[in-house]
């Protein structure tokens, strides 16, 4: 086995639709993920001591709590070589982006081909879900309808391209917390919610930017006005095509036509002291 490195990328929710409550305590949900051209880097080089070595850059994430750990430990038996993996983070955690989720995803393809273990994606797949419930999207994608938890995947064709700033404060949003708030709100049982059929594809942009919709955004947004404030910035001053909160947060993503517009906001807003990239839709096949 060789060194070998790999591109790990982030994703946002254009769509998130809150559907139930399941048995299990988790909400359902209906959600249309997006790969997007911000990545970590992760780099594996085979070692001779049978262990699985996971080194971060980011301090404040633990090899034991580190996914991309717990990915290649339920991949490595007896007799596999031991693995260093160095992982180089872009994608900030506690942001709504996935960042932890794509580094399970792409260590798990990773290995199974530099191991050769041959496992087919169906069993992959089993295994991303039993890490968290967005691993299973980043196994394929770049583009997929989401149901259940965010495991029942129905690819979709590439989307018109745009430009997409994500503006991230310095704040970190626990998922959970999110959610707990967010039901602790309704005074009924949680009804299923009909998604359009026409908005499971959103190929046109003006499509995207008006099916845009977020079931959990004005919840964190009253969670951390901060949130609430940079959305304004980017739907009024900025007069951004759409904005939203990605996720759970604690990022806000605006979308744009023009490469121009977008980078010149990006601009002004890193002058708030804010992380703030430019990014696109990941597109295949062309």
């Amino acid at each position: 086995m060789r060194p070998f490195k790999l591109l790990s990328p982030a994703k946002i929710n254009l769509i998130l639709r809150i559907t139930g409550k399941r048995k299990d305590g988790y909400h359902s949900l209906a959600t249309l993920f997006q790969k997007i051209t911000l990545y970590d880097r992760l780099s594996f080089h085979p070692v001779k001591d049978g262990k699985i070595h996971v080194i971060c850059d980011n301090r404040s994430i633990s090899q034991k709590k580190n996914l991309a750990y717990k990915a290649a430990k339920a991949l490595w038996k007896p007799g596999l070589p031991g693995i260093t993996i160095s992982l180089e983070k872009k994608i900030p955690t506690g942001a709504g982006l996935g960042g932890g989720s794509s580094n399970a995803a792409t260590v798990l393809l990773g290995l199974n081909k530099a191991w050769n273990l041959q496992l087919s994606n169906a069993e992959l797949m089993k295994l991303g879900k039993n890490l968290g419930a967005d691993v299973p999207f980043f196994l394929g994608g770049p583009r997929a309808w989401a149901t259940g938890i965010g495991e029942k995947l129905t690819p979709l064709p590439n989307a018109e391209p745009f430009h997409i700033v994500l503006v991230k404060p310095r704040i970190n949003i626990p998922t959970p917390s999110v959610y707990i708030a967010y039901h602790c709100k309704l005074t009924n049982k949680l009804r299923p919610v009909r998604i359009p059929r026409e908005a499971r594809g959103l190929i046109l942009f003006e499509d995207t930017v008006r099916y845009l919709r977020n079931d959990l955004e004005s919840t964190a947004l009253g969670m951390h006005p901060v949130l609430a404030r940079i959305k304004g910035l980017l739907r009024g001053k900025f007069d951004s095509d759409g904005v939203m909160l990605s996720g759970t947060g604690s990022t806000i993503f605006a979308l744009f036509k023009s490469y121009k517009k977008a980078h010149s906001v990006r601009l002004e807003m890193l002058k708030r002291k804010w992380w703030c990239e430019l990014a696109k839709p990941i597109i295949t096949g062309g």
